[in-house]
């Protein structure tokens, strides 16, 4: 961790350290035997751990009939095998590590309120359960590990005012690390390196919420705790909380080993970097096991979350005959409830609801296409990626080109995986959001990288005597904006503008869940607020990108970076405008609900169905706009020079496809094969043809 490495000064580490780490294709052509094997290793631990993730998606899906428990199983589903792709693909992808890490860590710290939630669903509510602990005279203490010794620390009555307060707590931490991470890239993209300050305070305080965080949880998963009993709820949250613990302790571990040297530095990998290439192993081999764990624990004979899963009756007098959980492991204290009212199995309201929770041929058909959609975007996406690694030199470039080339993938996957999971689809909508708005900044990144960094971008404005404008779109009209001195200062402030949305609207949207779940619906002023401030943000960023994109656009133009950046902002114009049109429309009633699904869940349907197919249309397009044969970005693709006398006859794009402002330094020299004196005459123009 950053904290040990800046609290204890260490001559050998230097701000060049982070930019020795290779890039994929070095690293996976240079790679010895010891690190092919573990790569092959955490390979197929990750493999493994997909697998069950399939398996525990599949029993939650077919055998859980309440709906939000259901919705908080498969976030808790998703928690193994999210860490695992992460820290297997940090492996393979050593310059992207921390920040796959980071993912991760963000997640799994979202997994935390998630089980507060499930705790409260299992009884209903938070108020349910907050009546539950009244009625059984359960107190909320504060006196749990680790603060179990200090006697001091009260007990307070279980209001549901002071479960939400407890709740807070955890929720916190996603929050906030979240944002700290957001901006611990910025940091590190405007350095180059982690040898600064805030990497310490970002990762105490971030140390400090998930603290705050575990306690939260400690105090608020042993209420109630024989009621929770049957779903064996106590085994699923020790299972989350080891993860947690191997998660973040392990990794300080490593860092420190790396600081003290325990760890060395190789030919290919610095201490830091290897420190985390053997934490990233570790934790796959380690999520393996507690997914197995977890299976065995949680399988359906022994927790009542499955209550529609059949199980051999041996208590009954009838050798054989099955019976679903719910009606054969029932917690003790709902017996009587339960009992109250029994529904015939073959003519009854048990049928009712089976035929209901069918959707209509309308939504399968629009589901089938969407995923029809997402599998063409997510091929175009493997041949970017293709492209992108096979044909790009500058490492920088690939860097910035890895996450466009996501942008398509992540924001199809997300929609679609809505349409599938109606209540998770306002907070996929917004993960795909926050990357688009992130893209935004990458786009930016990537231009100052064609000119070779920010600092050698304002060299060449300040040279041609190009200045920044801030007359621009929508503002071109406002005569009194002003021009301003393309210097390294002036271009970090424009590119601030840019990136400040993906923070901005982070915090907006994981706000924006947390209020969604406490109340259970969106008629809130939060809402409008959170909206209304993320459309500014998000408005401010496009103009940064309009100040900033045009400069030096000569100098870009071989690359076809206009046509790039006028995509992205194409794509980000339909995914914003677009669901605020169809929100419009079920406010105004225009959409309307069915049986299935309320207006606003209706709406995001079919916002969610249109971007698919708008996702995969604009992924054709730069696909086509983009060819290597037309942007040197692509500048070791081999192409066909057919402007020489020899056919056939092969050259890269770097030597081929050369912009047009260097054309007359390129024709100062001219070499020909026959006979040189007379075609070098001939190109210079000059009188003395004999």
């Amino acid at each position: 961790m950053e904290i040990v490495k800046t609290l204890i000064k260490h001559n050998s580490s230097t701000i060049e350290d982070d930019q020795l780490i290779p890039e994929v294709r070095v690293w996976l052509k240079e790679i010895d035997v010891l690190y092919a094997s573990f790569l092959t290793l955490s390979t197929i631990f990750t493999v493994i751990v997909v697998c069950l993730a399939g398996v525990h998606l599949y029993y939650v899906i077919k055998y859980v009939s309440n709906t939000r428990i259901q919705s908080d199983l498969y976030y808790l589903a998703l928690m193994f095998p999210v860490t695992t792709i992460c820290n297997m693909a940090g492996m393979f992808i050593p310059r992207a590590a921390l920040f796959l890490y980071a993912v991760a860590l963000v997640y799994f710290m979202f997994c935390l309120f998630v089980v507060v939630s499930l705790l409260f669903n299992i009884f209903g509510s938070r108020k349910e359960m907050s009546d539950y602990l009244l009625e059984k005279n359960i107190q909320i203490s504060f006196r749990v590990a680790p603060l179990c010794c200090f006697k001091f620390l009260p007990s307070v009555s279980s209001t549901d005012e002071n479960l939400r307060r407890v709740e807070w707590l955890v929720f916190q931490t996603p929050i906030l690390r979240t944002t700290f991470e957001l901006t611990s890239v910025v940091v590190f993209m405007e350095l180059g390196h982690r040898h600064n300050l805030w990497f310490m305070f970002s990762q105490l305080f971030g140390l400090i919420s998930m603290c705050v965080a575990f306690y939260g949880c400690y105090v608020m998963v042993p209420l109630g705790k024989n009621k929770v009993a049957p779903y064996r709820f106590m085994q699923l949250f020790t299972i989350v909380d080891v993860a947690q613990c191997l998660y973040t302790v392990q990794k300080f571990c490593f860092d420190f080993a790396a600081v003290f040297e325990i760890i060395s530095p190789d030919c290919l990998l610095s201490a830091a970097a290897k420190a985390q290439f053997w934490a990233s192993f570790m934790l796959t081999w380690e999520m393996m096991t507690l997914s197995a764990v977890a299976t065995y624990l949680l399988r359906p004979t022994q927790s009542i979350f499955f209550d529609k899963y059949p199980v051999v009756d041996s208590t009954t007098q009838h050798n054989g005959s099955t019976q679903t959980i719910e009606s054969f492991v029932i917690p003790h204290t709902r017996v009587e409830d339960d009992r109250k009212i029994v529904f015939d199995p073959i003519d009854g309201s048990s049928i009712r609801i089976r035929r209901d929770s069918e959707i209509d041929v309308l939504y399968a058909s629009f589901l089938t296409l969407s995923t029809i959609f997402t599998v063409i975007v997510v091929c175009l996406a493997g041949v970017h990626l293709y492209y992108v690694i096979k044909y790009v030199s500058n490492t920088r470039i690939q860097s910035d080109l890895y996450y466009l080339a996501l942008m398509f993938p992540v924001t199809t996957i997300c929609n679609m995986a809505g349409m599938f999971i109606p209540r998770a689809a306002l907070f996929l909508y917004a993960v795909a959001l926050v990357y688009f708005m992130f893209c935004l900044f990458v786009v930016v990144s990537l231009l100052f990288n064609i000119f070779g960094s920010r600092k050698e971008m304002s060299d060449y404005l300040l040279e041609k005597n190009i200045r920044i404008s801030f007359r621009v779109a929508p503002l071109c009209c406002f005569k009194f904006l002003p021009s301003v001195s393309s210097t390294d200062e002036n271009l970090r402030r424009v590119e601030w503008l840019v990136f400040q949305t993906p923070i901005l609207r982070t915090t907006f949207e994981l706000t924006s869940v947390v209020v969604f779940m406490e109340l259970g619906h969106r008629h809130n002023l939060w809402f409008m607020f959170s909206q209304l401030f993320g459309l500014i943000s998000m408005c401010v960023a496009f103009y940064g990108c309009y100040v900033m994109v045009p400069l030096g656009k000569n100098k870009v133009a071989p690359y076809r970076f206009m046509q790039l950046f006028t995509i992205v902002d194409v794509a980000q114009c339909l995914y914003t405008v677009q669901k605020f049109c169809f929100d419009f429309a079920a406010v105004f009633e225009i959409i309307s609900p069915d049986r299935l699904l309320s207006a606003a869940a209706k709406a995001q349907f079919w916002a969610s169905f249109m971007l698919t197919w708008e996702m995969m249309t604009l992924s054709a397009v730069a696909t086509y706009l983009l060819r290597p044969t037309q942007s040197i970005f692509f500048d070791k693709y081999p192409v066909v020079d057919s402007t020489t006398q020899h056919n056939g006859s092969t050259q890269t794009i770097e030597s081929f496809v050369i912009p047009h402002t260097r054309v007359e330094d390129d024709r100062k020299i001219v070499f020909d094969p026959i006979d040189g004196s007379s075609i070098r005459v001939r190109r210079d123009s000059g009188p003395k043809i004999i």
